[in-house]
């Protein structure tokens, strides 16, 4: 019943705040549908990328092609996962509870999916709450073991299951080989862990020769200190936004210690986590997107600590309160979750929507260009999620994330977004793609950059360099197309011959939908000779 009620609180709060599919899970259906088709884990056909950060999500993911449409499927599988992390919280409080007929399962079940971070990235198609699920399981299923005196087989597949998913699991490892290494069993099934992770890690050299995933090169910023000065003020948000419950947590740890001044590893392990993780964000400097991504996987044991430490405060005001204290504590724990949901969405949500929203004009340009742009066409793009996966032609990541080049080898614009630093302006013209999409194409009815000082290049950093380099005019055309909902597509179009210009783009005109048009001029703004 909890897992049902769990998965429809989840659907409904996601509906609520406007979230689903983000851009970069389209990275990781594109992959999956070519692993599907016998292509191999590729982006490119012929390119062997690891452009994703979990191969156990695209796996699931590419297992399921043949039954459901992969949006569905990834939107399915992360409210399941969702239902499933209740399920294995409420476990952990019943099983730690001090009281256990008075544990507050109920309040964490609701609390959890009516959490916005959780809602809004469990219908995202990206791995987060599978990763959460897992590191959440794994955490209980540890704590749970110490009272067997030794580590379980579950609790070693469980790591190895959430290494799997994300790399980041390795951290997981570590602090649980701190409390576990020196049991004699509990030493081996770490060493087969470890085995294990070795295995994988050779997989992935062989395959994509390469020890890390891709996005690892093109997202983390050179410098510690950059990262560390953008990762401080990420984590101090989420806690600004979850102060209530942190106060709450706090209160009932001060209490509790009145009560049973004795230290439970237990939660000593679980906070060990929490802590490890949360410093783990600081370093990599954050995430570009909205609603906290980056803290989900440590979020469930911070709020199963906070319930805990409150809900087995037991007596420790009623001396002096009474029954007051008793309606207080009950009234409290709720209210909490419920002032920290609103201030999460308050200052998150519309960022978050701002995330979907972009994705879906993306999704809406691609359409377009698997109608328009010929079959062996070659596009370079900032967002080549949505805008790959539905045109099905050979894409060219101008940031990094699915191009290992631009990733590596690429320099770095410190005034850049989080992930938008990256850019290779030599290497795309050594790759002369027929058309670069800009990322404003779906969003707006007129062009917005058609002057290309204009560029933001916080976001379009890698867009700007390749516009305002002399050798583009020289070789491209400023284009501009009306999309059927009336918005507009802006393009640099190949032009070494106005017949390459027409098989790219203005060529289709005869075949184009219904409702649009191209439009191919020379671009406004500076001369070449001025650029």
């Amino acid at each position: 019943m909890w897992f049902a009620a769990s998965c429809a609180i989840v659907l409904a709060l996601a509906r609520l705040l406007g979230a689903g599919l983000v851009d970069d899970a389209y990275i990781v259906l594109r992959y999956a549908q070519n692993i599907a088709d016998g292509h191999g884990a590729v982006f490119n056909l012929g390119e062997r990328v690891e452009g994703f950060s979990s191969p156990l999500w695209t796996l699931l993911l590419a297992g399921a092609v043949r039954w459901v449409d992969l949006e569905l499927a990834a939107t399915a599988l992360g409210v399941v996962c969702a239902g499933a992390l209740v399920l294995v919280a409420r476990a952990y409080v019943r099983n730690s509870s001090r009281d256990p007929r008075r544990a507050p399962t109920a309040v964490v079940s609701v609390a959890l999916a009516c959490a916005p971070p959780i809602a809004a990235w469990s219908v995202s198609g990206m791995e987060t709450l599978l990763f959460t699920l897992l590191v959440t399981a794994t955490l209980t299923s540890a704590a749970a073991d110490r009272r067997c005196g030794e580590l379980s087989v579950g609790t070693a597949l469980l790591l190895l299951a959430a290494t799997a998913t994300r790399m980041e699991g390795l951290l997981l490892a570590a602090h649980v080989a701190w409390r576990w290494l020196r049991v004699p069993r509990s030493r081996r099934l770490l060493l087969a862990y470890g085995a294990a992770c070795a295995l994988l890690l050779l997989l992935r050299y062989t395959y994509y020769g390469a020890w890390l995933p891709n996005p690892y090169y093109a997202k983390l910023a050179p410098r510690l200190g950059e990262r560390i000065a953008r990762g401080i003020p990420y984590v101090g948000w989420a806690a600004s936004a979850f102060s209530p419950l942190l106060a709450l947590g706090i209160a009932g740890f001060a209490a509790g210690r009145r009560i049973a001044p004795k230290r439970d590893p237990e939660r000593q392990f679980v906070l060990g986590w929490v802590v490890l993780w949360t410093a783990y964000v600081v370093s990599v400097g954050g995430d570009n997107f909205a609603m906290y991504r980056f803290l989900v996987p440590a979020l469930p044991a911070a709020c199963l600590l906070a319930v805990l430490a409150f809900a087995d405060t037991g007596g420790a005001y009623e001396p002096a309160f009474g029954t007051t204290s008793r309606v207080w504590r009950r009234a409290a724990l709720p209210a909490a979750f419920a002032v920290s949901a609103l201030l999460a969405c308050g200052w998150e949500a519309k960022n978050h929507v701002g995330d979907v929203t972009l994705t879906r004009a993306w999704a809406k340009t691609g359409r377009w260009l698997a109608q328009v742009a010929p079959p062996d066409a070659v596009l370079a793009t900032c967002v080549p999620g949505a805008m790959a996966y539905f045109s099905r032609r050979t894409t060219i990541d101008m940031l990094g994330l699915t191009d290992r080049t631009v990733a590596t080898q690429g320099r770095v614009h410190r005034g850049a977004a989080h992930a938008h630093e990256r850019f290779h302006t030599d290497y795309l013209y050594s790759r002369a793609p027929d058309v670069v999409v800009y990322h404003t194409s779906g969003r707006f009815r007129r062009a917005a950059y058609a002057d290309p000082a204009t560029i933001d290049r916080r976001w379009g950093n890698a867009l700007y360099e390749f516009v305002r380099d002399p050798r583009c005019p020289a070789r491209y055309r400023y284009a501009t197309a009306a999309l059927p909902d009336g918005t507009v597509a802006e393009m640099q179009v190949k032009t070494p011959a106005l017949e390459q210009i027409e098989a790219v783009l203005t060529s289709a005109t005869d075949h184009a939908p219904a409702g649009t048009s191209v439009q191919v001029e020379l671009p406004t703004g500076p001369r070449a000779a001025d650029r």
